[in-house]
């Protein structure tokens, strides 16, 4: 199993205003497909650290570690 690290970048449309952090899954085979990593990305825990309103308008791949079993 990997789990790989995002930074995320969040814009407001109206004020402008940006906001950035990071997020982490755990993929559940080898690799990650886009799918899967749309449906992680909007667990209710990862958008705690966000605030409503703001548009995704980058999206990185920091890290990815290898999980032994």
């Amino acid at each position: 199993m990997k789990t790989y690290t995002y930074q995320v970048f969040l814009r407001h449309p109206e004020t402008k205003e940006v906001q950035w952090g990071k997020v982490q899954f755990d993929a559940d085979g080898e690799f990650m497909c886009f799918h899967e990593l749309v449906s992680k990305l909007s667990l209710e825990k990862n958008m705690q650290a966000f605030n409503e309103g703001y548009s995704l308008i980058g999206m990185n791949v920091v890290d990815v570690e290898e999980k032994g079993d």
